[in-house]
């Protein structure tokens, strides 16, 4: 199935802007003024505890555990930046509603 998506002017600002933004957090962790992970509990605090959950469950962020199932679990500040800036409706419509025939 083709998906053809056209953009109006504000939401091409709103790519431009969330894009911008993405760059200079990425520069920021790349020079070591910003830490390049969070723990979870770092995560819930940002982006809510469902949110970061579900994004887990979907696979749209990884896990990093350094130990056993005991160690605490790190994830990317990076690929939490952008899985928020981006609209994971779609990704959440194909894991949780099932189409009729």
């Amino acid at each position: 199935m083709k998906m053809e998506m056209t953009l109006d002017a504000r939401q091409i600002r709103i790519l431009m802007q969330d894009s911008m933004e993405l760059g200079v957090k990425k520069t920021l962790v790349e020079l070591g003024l910003l830490t390049p992970y969070l723990s979870k509990q770092q995560a819930y605090k940002m982006y809510g505890r469902a949110q970061v959950d579900r994004w887990l469950k979907e696979k749209l962020i990884g896990k990093i555990k350094d130990g056993t199932n005991t160690s605490s679990m790190r994830l990317s500040r990076m690929e939490l930046e952008m899985v928020a800036k981006t609209s994971n409706r779609m990704s959440w419509y194909t894991h949780y509603v099932t189409e009729e025939d």
